[in-house]
């Protein structure tokens, strides 16, 4: 699907070789390694002729570490930062009313990937109308990975009728309340009803021993089909948190591929590594043709995959309606492609 995308991609870079001195050093932080879209990102640029050096720092979810790495691009001064995920992005850039030259990074390019909300997190301004480009106007842009919640519950009522929607989210994240209170308000609207729950609260340490009983009280409570939107903390405990929801005998859609590769039955999501790839597009733009990252389109890629893992679908005996099986990709768990 994303094939024609990055070949397109790819003549245009092309067609411009990049011409350098010297290897580009780039600094690269993932909020976990494995989720594809680093590995997108680093390939794109090299089949490109972007000659590149990584400086790969993987937090390992934790946040911890962060300042640390803050520093260290300061003393490093690479041509440009990586950084995966809204946290780790605020992190180094910081919020658009709290940037500090002190804490944050504001002289070197910046370029990111799964950021689910830019300017609802405050990264980047609003738009001033849906239609115009969402533009930083600072030393940041990147590539978006996420569906709108209205799409996503379309999805979900394609793949199969339900009464009762559930939701797990992580309460300890502004970005998943505000995700929760959009999905509950669509969900209303459309007549269905709407029950949510969370294994995290704000201000608290967030503990995955409380995932399990939160699955658990959303499978008392009768939901007919769960929806798990991305988010870190799950992402770090990916198979514990969909493994658990399929034991209980809960339909899953989630809201990453990473999800879906462990045992969640559904979703409809933007390729990681084909993100990453994206993400990489627009640093090649800053690298090799000097342009302005402020400048630079914060874009979500224009097609999505509809992703079934078939043997979640078998266990749970919830398989796809004919439409879907027309043009859905089918993963088993575990599988890389």
């Amino acid at each position: 699907m994303f094939r024609v995308l990055f070949l397109a991609l790819a003549f245009w870079s092309a067609t411009a070789a990049v011409s350098q001195a010297d290897p580009f050093a780039i600094y690269m932080i993932v909020h976990r390694a494995g989720s594809g879209a680093d590995d997108g990102f680093r390939d794109y640029l090299k089949a490109n002729g972007v000659d590149a050096e990584f400086i790969f720092r993987d937090m390992e979810n934790d946040r911890s570490r962060l300042p640390g790495y803050v520093e260290e691009i300061k003393a490093l001064k690479p041509d440009l930062v990586y950084t995966q995920t809204t946290s780790v992005t605020r992190a180094v850039v910081g919020r658009l009313e709290e940037a500090d030259p002190e804490k944050h990074v504001l002289d070197i390019p910046v370029v990111f990937s799964m950021v689910s909300f830019p300017a609802r997190s405050k990264l980047v301004p609003q738009p001033p109308d849906p239609a115009a480009p969402m533009l930083s106007k600072r030393n940041l842009t990147g590539a978006r990975h996420v569906v709108s919640n209205v799409v996503r519950l379309n999805a979900m009522r394609t793949y199969m009728p339900f009464e009762k929607l559930g939701m797990l989210y992580d309460r300890s994240s502004g970005a998943q309340r505000r995700s929760e209170a959009s999905m509950r308000a669509l969900a209303e609207e459309a007549g269905i009803e709407f029950v949510s729950d969370s294994p995290t609260e704000p201000e608290v340490e967030r503990d995955p021993e409380q995932i399990e009983p939160a699955l658990r009280r959303l499978k008392e409570a009768g939901v007919d089909f769960l929806y798990i939107p991305p988010s870190n903390f799950f992402g770090a405990h990916a198979e514990r948190v969909t493994g658990a929801a399929t034991e209980l005998g809960l339909p899953t859609f989630c809201g990453v591929e990473t999800l879906i590769r462990y045992h969640c039955m559904t979703g409809l999501v933007s390729p990681l590594y084909a993100v990453g790839q994206f993400a990489a597009f627009k640093a090649e733009q800053i690298l090799a043709s000097g342009k302005d990252p402020g400048e630079i389109p914060i874009e979500t890629l224009s097609r999505f995959s509809f992703v079934v893992n078939m043997e979640t679908a078998h266990k749970l005996k919830v398989y796809p309606p004919m439409e879907i099986l027309r043009f859905a990709q089918f993963i088993k768990t575990g599988a890389d492609s």
